[in-house]
C-alpha cells in the first residue's frame, strides 16, 4: 500500500460523498488520478470532461482521450470560449481567473444536463504555493478540489498514480499554451499555434520538458538542464533558429537557468525581468 494510504482513503470518502460528479480531465497526472478514483467510487455516476480551445495543445487532448480510455471512465470533450473574452486575450495578471470562470460555467452546464451533483478538478495541495488566480475563480464558482481536500501533494499524486499503474504518472506538468505568453502581450490563436508547433519541434529533438516562452517577438526556450546540451551544437542551433523564425519569432534564445514551472508568474525572475 502507498505511504499516503490514509489520504487516499479520505479522497475516496470525499468522492463517494458526492454521489455523482463531473471531473475535469486535462490529461495530466492530477486529473488522471482524480478521474481514476471517481470512476472506481462512482462508476456511471461520473463523467470526465476535457475543455477544448486554441489554448489546449492537440497533444494534451490526445493524452486526455488516451487516459480516459485507459481508466475506463466516460469521457466527453466540450468547447470553451475564453478566446472571446477581452479580459482573457488582453492577458493581464488575472487571465487564468477569467479562463477558469469560463471553464466552470461550461462544466456546470454539463453537470446540470446530466443531473450530477458536483464538479471536481485536479487541484492538489501543492498548487496553493504558486500564483494561481484560476483556483480562486474555480472556488468562487463552487468547484471542488478533492485532492487538496484530502491533503494530497504533488509528489503523493505521482506516488498514487504509480501505485495504480496510471500511464501518465511521470508525465511532466503542462499548463495551457497561454501561460507561455508574457503578461500584457495580447493572445491570439495564431500565436498559440506557433508556440505549440515550436514546442513540438523541440521535443522532437529529444528534449524532455520544454517550454517556449514568448516576450514580444522573442522566443525564450526553457528545457530541463539535462537536455540543454541538445540545443548547443552548431547543427541544432541552425535548425532551431530556422524553424522558429518560420513561426514568426524574430529572436530565439536559450534560457540557461532551464525549465522552471510558472516562470512567467509574479515572484519569478523571468516575470520581473519582463516588466
Amino acid at each position: 500500500m502507498p505511504v499516503c494510504d490514509a489520504k487516499l482513503q479520505r479522497l475516496r470518502e470525499r468522492v463517494r460523498s458526492a454521489g455523482s460528479a463531473v471531473v475535469g480531465l486535462s490529461g495530466g497526472v492530477d486529473s488522471a488520478l482524480l478521474a481514476f478514483v471517481a470512476n472506481q467510487e462512482l462508476g456511471r455516476r461520473c463523467v470526465a470532461v476535457t475543455a477544448v480551445s486554441p489554448s489546449l495543445a492537440s497533444e494534451e487532448l490526445r493524452c486526455a482521450e488516451g487516459v480516459a480510455a485507459e481508466i475506463g471512465i466516460r469521457h466527453i470533450s466540450i468547447r470553451t470560449d475564453e478566446m472571446d473574452l477581452e479580459d482573457y486575450v488582453s492577458n493581464g495578471l488575472m487571465r487564468c481567473f477569467h479562463c477558469k470562470t469560463e471553464l466552470s460555467s461550461k462544466l456546470r452546464e454539463v453537470a446540470s444536463c446530466l443531473g450530477f451533483r458536483e464538479i471536481f478538478i485536479g487541484v492538489n495541495s501543492s498548487d496553493f504555493s504558486d500564483f494561481r488566480p484560476g483556483i480562486d475563480a474555480a472556488r468562487r464558482e463552487g468547484i471542488a478540489f478533492p485532492l487538496a481536500e484530502a491533503g494530497i501533494a504533488k509528489q503523493e499524486v505521482r506516488q498514487l498514480a504509480r501505485f495504480f499503474g496510471i500511464s501518465v504518472s511521470e508525465r511532466p506538468s503542462n499548463a495551457c499554451l497561454s501561460s507561455r505568453i508574457q503578461y500584457g502581450q495580447r493572445i491570439d490563436a495564431h500565436l498559440l499555434s506557433a508556440v505549440e508547433q515550436a514546442e513540438s519541434y523541440l521535443r522532437g529533438l529529444g528534449a524532455g520538458t520544454v517550454r517556449v516562452r514568448v516576450h514580444g517577438d522573442i522566443a525564450r526556450i526553457e528545457t530541463d538542464p539535462s537536455s540543454i546540451h541538445l540545443f548547443l551544437s552548431a547543427d541544432s542551433r541552425g535548425k532551431i533558429v530556422a524553424r522558429l523564425k518560420q513561426l514568426n519569432f524574430r529572436y530565439i534564445v536559450l534560457d540557461l537557468e532551464g525549465y522552471r514551472s510558472g516562470s512567467m508568474n509574479p515572484g519569478n525572475a523571468a516575470f520581473r525581468n519582463s516588466r
